[in-house]
């Protein structure tokens, strides 16, 4: 169930110049105040809605993965790139070291 907070972060997300508050709340498209003449439809507002929480799954697995560089150095490690991507991973590595 989306909360309401994360119906705001919905609409900014998908529609990032949209300006707009709520009178109560409870955010619906009946209690949305638009600002400075930006709008969506009620079906936009419901599609925002839907593809935010679809995408539940994503927000919920993003903190528990490695961080992308430790990703990386572990495909490194274990000789996962090309050999150009290796050489010029290898050089990075030298110039720089630890």
């Amino acid at each position: 169930m989306i909360t309401e907070h994360q119906k705001y972060i919905a609409l900014s997300t998908k529609h990032p110049s949209l300006e707009f508050r709520s009178e109560t709340d409870t955010l619906s498209y009946a209690t949305i105040t638009w600002l400075n003449g930006t709008y969506i439809t009620e079906t936009e507002y419901n599609l925002a809605l839907a593809e935010y929480d679809a995408q539940e799954y994503a927000r919920a697995r993003q903190p528990l993965y490695p961080a992308i560089g430790d990703q990386l150095d572990d495909l490194y490690h274990k000789g996962a790139f090309s050999a150009e991507m290796t050489a010029t991973l290898k050089k990075v590595k030298d110039d720089n070291p630890k």
